[in-house]
């Protein structure tokens, strides 16, 4: 859950999210609370399973694209 201090009135503003994070703790993406699309779900954690197995330049190209972005939403 994000939030912001509260104003003047007390007033706290508050977006909750849900996260997808990968076996290292390594947030890769976030939704909006009620989640995403089941296909959009599926396809982020086939990137991320994808991603862990692979090797040699792949490996490199996975992790230099998260200097750049995140998985899309």
């Amino acid at each position: 859950m994000y939030y912001t201090e509260p104003d003047e009135h007390g007033t706290l503003y508050a977006e909750r999210r849900t996260f997808l994070i990968d076996p290292s703790g390594m947030i890769r993406t976030s939704y909006p609370a009620e989640g995403p699309p089941l296909a959009t779900a599926l396809r982020d954690i086939d990137l991320i399973t994808r991603e862990m197995g692979s090797r040699g330049a792949m490996r490199l190209v996975y992790e230099a694209s998260h200097l750049f972005v995140c998985y899309p939403e």
